[in-house]
Formats: structure tokens, sequence, C-alpha cells
């Protein structure tokens, strides 16, 4: 009696099936609608965001700010590169020494039903002049991005990046991409510390925003134990046909 493999197209399916992932944006926001606190400057409230696997708060406060000329809290009053426009970032000279400026940000993101795969984070960056009423697209105006990605149960630093000597040369921002070396698994229930740290490398002085921030990744389904269940029974039965 000669007993016969499963098809290759059957075996294809089963393992499609224990483990599906797709390619997506998980996270977006533009800030549009973004207003600044009426009580605390430092933060930004109304925050939408498009999710899918990863959720984040409506709400982001500015931190470890270093005021340099300007007074520290987020550009707020009327201007294009003001909360109420869509931008986000602190009212300070960002100039290395000898006057540093600086200012972060953490975006404390929570995985949904399924576990992520996180692949890259990218942030829109606009330089500024001081205010925060026009672009300032000096190829001298550099800015420093630094990224951690924390688990705080340890706490544990699961990743930590930078992106260096940043230009906006067009004067409309630019995407500038952190990649992971490779990609982080995100526990489903779990929450993440996203933190931003925002300075310059060199003395020319200018002031930076966010834009956009996008998380790209895949969302890994696994399927209930009913449905591997049936795979298992379907399985048998053709084992059983092909006898």
């Amino acid at each position: 009696m000669r007993r016969s493999k499963a098809p290759q197209w059957f075996l294809c399916a089963l393992a499609l099936s224990v483990v599906q992932a797709s390619g997506a944006v998980l996270l977006y926001t533009g800030f549009t609608g973004a207003t600044v606190n009426g009580s605390d400057a430092s933060q930004a409230d109304n925050i939408t965001w498009t999710e899918n696997g990863l959720s984040a708060p409506s709400s982001l406060s500015l931190e470890n700010v270093v005021a340099n000329q300007g007074d520290g809290n987020l550009f707020g009053s009327t201007g294009t590169y003001h909360v109420q426009n869509g931008y986000f970032g602190g009212n300070t000279n960002i100039s290395r020494s000898p006057s540093d400026g600086q200012w972060g940000v953490t975006i404390a993101v929570t995985v949904g039903a399924a576990n992520v795969s996180l692949e890259s984070i990218v942030v829109n960056l606009h330089h500024t002049g001081n205010g925060g009423t026009a672009p300032n697209n000096s190829g001298s105006a550099k800015t420093h991005i630094g990224l951690d990605i924390i688990d705080p149960t340890g706490p544990t630093t699961m990743d930590s990046l930078d992106l260096t000597n940043l230009t906006d040369t067009t004067g409309s921002g630019e995407d500038r991409t952190f990649t992971m070396a490779s990609p982080l698994s995100l526990t489903a229930g779990n929450t993440y510390n996203i933190t931003f740290l925002v300075d310059s490398p060199v003395t020319w002085g200018h002031y930076a925003v966010f834009d956009e921030i996008t998380f790209n990744g895949e969302v890994v389904v696994v399927p209930e134990p009913s449905g591997l269940a049936l795979i298992g029974f379907g399985a048998l039965l053709l084992r059983r046909r092909r006898r």
C-alpha cells in the first residue's frame, strides 16, 4: 500500500494559515486638529492617529527641554509651523554649544490584539526660523534625532538609533527614516515607549518640528485553536483518502 504526501498547495496553505503577516502602516499621525493644552503650553491635545495594530494617546508633552532663545514650550501661537497647523516641536533654538538647545517627546504605543513586528519609524522633519513662521532651508542648518524604543517592564532598551546632519533644504519638510537592524517583536496587549530627542550637531541656529510620524511593520495573525483543529482534521481526511 503506497502512501502519498499531501500536495504542495495544501502544505503552503497550512503554513500561511498558522501565521499570517501583512506589511502595513501600523500607526500614523499628521497632527491635524491638534491644540495646545489650555493650562500647560508644553502639552499638545486632540492628536488623532490612524491605527492598525498599534494605538497611541491623543496628548503628547515635550520633555528633556533645554530652552535656547525660545521659551521651551510648544510652538502654539499664530504661525505656519505651529501646533494648530499640524506641527509638533519645541520653541527652542537647537544650536550646538555654546548655547545648546533641545527638546524631546515620548510616545507610549500600545499593541492591539495581535503581535506586531516593527520595522521602521518615519518622521517628516521641518526646519523653521525663530517663532516658527517661516522655513529655514539653509543647508547649514542640521538636526540630530535620537530614538530609543523601550520596554518599560524592565525597563529594557530594545533598540537605539540616531540620525544626524539632517537638512531641510527644500523648505517643505523631508522624510527621515529610522530602520531597525532587525524587526522588533512587540507583544499583544503590551505598551512600549518610543522616545525622541531632537538637537543639533552644529552651531548654526534653527528650530525643528515634526509634521508627520509613521510606524511601519507587520501585524502577525495567529488563528484560533478551532481553526487549527479544522486544518488538522482536513489533513487527516486527505491522508486517509490517498491510502
